[in-house]
């Protein structure tokens, strides 16, 4: 892949994208906008055709929607996709490539563009539209939608993933700026599902194991149980270390309260609150817990402090009942401020330190490894050619197997209640986000390493050959499992921390099976001590979607079979194989 997956080094396109994505009702409705646009966009004809149509559009749209915060008279706030069935207005268009793998089913197709249509949906969460005779306008909700569509587009166009086309029709077509740039993001989002949809099983597994059971768990119910409270620690890519243990019991609380609220709502079919009363009687059976209610408080304080959307839990004539939140993120999410208030605002960079031991310790085991544990940064050489350098790399991983040294920077991420494409613009493209930072620090790296004598030194005194030194992979790697194999510029790659540690080990994944009570968990290992290039993802990809227990999402890249299109003002704007 020559073509990074979005240009972070063009900060003035990245802030527009950012804010396009932040407002995309109204972004095209500003002159300001309009102007900066188009200085950035000269000579790009068809990129100054579709300025003036969302222009046009956004302010016509303006006279129908109210963005302020309070509560308009006349104007309907949509609250959800599900709560006012917003995906009725979604009026994108979808056509299938005529060269579709006859593999991938009807089925799977309906349910990609039904996930597709429901992101669409929610573009339009939280905004005021005006009534019409006391109604929602279909065709003006609609016209919003599709042109909020097209600004995500445009975003992307921004960014350099995408290019802009005119055709002799007059119509507009987006396409991808590199066959496969997208690739990644379909593919971290799919290895994502694939843990995440395991996590809830597993809770949901766990309600049903012990509704209404008061035995004593047996052998494989505990297994159970130990799978649930390994979540988080999974989430967060640690073992059972120091910051694990510390936060023990408020996970294995926080279990204990989400399983109860589960079990009412999906198994009884009961909306009762869990009261503080209840609580307290849980607490008189067992003793032993009796931080039960200091938890029970925390929670009610952090949720309460979410909006309605973003909850775990929400809060019932005093209790808690299950909220709409999808379950692991919200236990994340409450588990992160379980964090902050016992560990201090710091609480993630004491867990770097812990999840880089963790990992290291792991690949020391790895006969075809090397771990090379020492810094680059510039106060290990002389630096004074760099006055403004951010250098930093944590550590060195040299993969004997395929002569390949990897300079690694390591960063933990909080969970955000953002998703999608405005995601991963923030956390990859803001300047000193916690990802953009890592990638600040491995952008010069080849530059230094080829152009001071000194770098070199210090890197040989420390176990590099200079053909190792010339040669460095840079990666960064994190724990966002949707932003996994993705290449960037100056080849730096990002990894989610599981995919970079069972890439190089060779341990590709786990097989759970819970059935009739009884649960099991076993790990797959290749036999062959060598590894995939991770400075070459798209091999890394073709790996996992080779296993056999990944055939789920054989068809990940799904979208790439898919142009969608809508109207605006008369003129036809498609995207091909983009999959928004």
């Amino acid at each position: 892949m020559s073509v990074p997956l979005i240009n972070t080094q063009d900060q003035r396109a990245m802030k527009a994208a950012f804010s396009m994505l932040s407002f995309p009702h109204k972004y095209f409705a500003n002159p300001a906008n309009i102007t900066r646009l188009k200085t950035m966009f000269e000579g790009h004809d068809p990129a100054e055709r579709l300025i003036e149509l969302l222009n046009e559009s956004q302010l016509k749209l303006a006279n129908h929607m109210d963005f302020s915060s309070k509560d308009a008279e006349g104007y309907k706030r949509i609250k959800s996709v599900i709560t006012d069935q917003t995906t009725n207005y979604v009026n994108v268009q979808s056509e299938l490539r005529d060269d579709t793998s006859t593999t991938l089913t009807s089925a799977g197709i309906d349910n990609l563009i039904s996930n597709v249509n429901m992101n669409v949906a929610e573009l339009i969460n939280n905004q005021q539209i005006k009534l019409n005779n006391g109604e929602l306008d279909s065709g003006v909700v609609s016209e919003i939608l599709d042109t909020a569509w097209v600004v995500q587009h445009f975003a992307l166009l921004a960014a350099g993933t995408l290019r802009l086309e005119a055709q002799p029709d007059g119509s507009l077509i987006f396409k991808q700026m590199e066959s496969g740039i997208l690739t990644p993001t379909w593919f971290g989002d799919s290895l994502e599902y694939l843990s995440l949809k395991a996590a809830t099983n597993a809770i949901a597994s766990f309600a049903v194991a012990t509704h209404q059971n008061e035995e004593l768990m047996g052998e494989s119910i505990q297994g159970l149980h130990a799978r649930v409270l390994s979540i988080i620690p999974q989430h967060w890519r640690l073992g059972l270390g120091s910051r694990t243990l510390e936060l023990f019991h408020e996970i294995a609380d926080l279990v204990i309260f989400l399983v109860n609220v589960v079990q009412r709502k999906e198994i009884d079919k009961s909306e009762k609150p869990l009261s503080k009363g209840e609580v307290k009687r849980m607490i008189r059976q067992y003793p032993e817990r009796k931080g039960l209610l200091k938890t029970y408080e925390l929670i009610r304080e952090f949720q309460k402090k979410n909006k309605p959307e973003d909850r775990l839990f929400d809060i019932r004539n005093g209790g808690l009942v299950l909220g709409p939140l999808k379950l692991v993120r919200g236990l994340i999410q409450q588990m992160e401020y379980f964090a902050l208030k016992k560990q201090g605002p710091d609480w993630h960079s004491l867990l770097e330190k812990e999840q880089t031991r963790f990992l290291l310790d792991d690949l020391i085991k790895c006969n075809h490894l090397d771990v090379l544990e020492f810094e680059l940064k510039p106060d290990k050489f002389d630096s004074s050619d760099y006055p403004d350098l951010r250098l930093d790399v944590d550590f060195f991983i040299r993969d004997k197997s395929i002569n390949i040294v990897y300079a690694v920077q390591l960063k933990h991420v909080t969970t955000d209640t953002e998703a999608g494409l405005k995601s991963w613009f923030k956390l990859i493209g803001q300047e000193d986000k916690k990802l953009n930072t890592g990638i600040l620090q491995l952008e010069r790296l080849d530059e230094v390493v080829n152009n001071s004598s000194s770098a070199r030194e210090y890197l040989i005194e420390n176990g590099l050959t200079k053909d190792e030194i010339l040669n460095l992979k840079p990666i960064v790697v994190h724990n966002i499992g949707s932003l996994d194999c993705i290449t960037l510029h100056n080849g730096i790659c990002l990894y989610d921390l599981y995919t970079f540690k069972k890439v190089l080990s060779g341990c590709w994944g786990s097989i759970e099976f819970y059935q009739n009570g009884y649960y099991e968990s076993s790990f797959s290992k290749k036999n062959v001590n060598n590894s995939v290039d991770l400075s070459n993802p798209r091999n890394v990809i073709d790996a996992y979607i080779g296993e056999a227990r990944f055939t789920e999402i054989k068809h990940f890249d799904g979208a790439k079979n898919i142009t969608r299109s809508v109207m605006i003002n008369g003129i036809k704007i498609s995207a091909e194989g983009i999959g928004v």
